[in-house]
């Protein structure tokens, strides 16, 4: 176990923002994508620890900018309940270009948690359609994400449901503005390749080959990428074709089989758009 010794740092404790001097202890490391990495934090106070925050920072050199971007957009999509909360942000010893970020405690872990260990369809049916509905408001103020995946989604239950929230804002376009670069080529879109910025139906193949993996032993059959290999400059597209279909094929005993499949074309145009995705979700029983 790591520890941070925090002379003063501004946490929300208890809806409280706080300046404190106290020691965070590291009790579970994640990384939350290639470049961004979230602390889950106690509290060592009178002999007792006590869960008190989720901190981001960023990795690579530029982190500054990169958590500065990620606030202004948290400004913009801030108020939804798949939205995740960010409390404040701040600079932490000599460097006052390290910036960090206090996000909702969600201590469960990201969706990648799940899919080890899917839960029922009733359960995945409502977290597609929490997904299909945060993403819907996304798009709705013109932030396409750039780096969708189960790790940049967190969840939590909260006694009655699973919850689930979108985390991760690095790479998305905004309003127009097109990001300079993204980390992750798994779940991005084969009319992407080579990269040329995030697109609302890239974001929809995104969330299918997302959702697609909730079912029992997914981790035991490759993403259709991993399976073609080497793409950055080359897509096999009649590889990855036969890939896709196999892929969705192995859906058979899923109620989401066929919404999948057409999220999951080749041809963006032929994508259903969200709503149609919401709609026919709430015809599933």
């Amino acid at each position: 176990m790591s520890s941070l010794t925090y002379v003063s740092a501004p946490i929300q404790i208890d809806n409280e923002l706080k300046w404190q001097e106290f020691s965070l202890n590291v009790i579970n490391f994640r990384s939350n994508g290639s470049s961004k990495i979230c602390y889950e934090c106690v509290l060592n106070k009178d002999n007792q620890k006590k869960p008190v925050a989720l901190l981001k920072t960023c990795a690579s050199l530029n982190r500054a900018a990169r958590i500065a971007f990620e606030m202004e957009t948290q400004t913009v999509l801030e108020g939804h309940p798949s939205i995740v909360q960010v409390f404040n942000s701040f600079c932490y010893l000599k460097n006052n270009e390290i910036r960090w970020m206090q996000i909702q405690y969600l201590y469960e872990g990201d969706l990648k948690v799940l899919i080890k260990n899917p839960p029922s369809i009733k359960d995945v049916q409502d977290i597609f359609v929490q997904l299909v509905k945060g993403l819907t408001y996304i798009h709705s103020k013109k932030v396409i994400l750039g780096d969708m995946k189960p790790e940049n989604i967190l969840f939590h239950h909260d006694g009655k449901r699973i919850l689930v929230v979108y985390s991760d804002w690095d790479g998305s376009s905004v309003n127009g503005n097109l990001p300079s670069h993204t980390r992750n080529y798994k779940y991005l879109s084969p009319e992407l390749i080579p990269y040329v910025g995030p697109t609302c139906e890239g974001n929809i193949w995104s969330l299918g080959l997302i959702v697609s993996q909730f079912r029992p032993n997914s981790l035991a059959y490759k993403l259709p990428y991993e399976i073609v290999g080497d793409f950055k400059d080359n897509i096999p597209l009649d590889r990855l074709k036969y890939e896709i279909t196999l892929f969705t094929e192995n859906l058979s005993s899923s109620p989401f089989k066929e919404i999948n499949q057409r999220m999951l074309n080749l041809l963006p145009n032929e994508r259903p758009p969200l709503a149609e995705v919401e709609s026919s979700l709430a015809l599933i029983t």
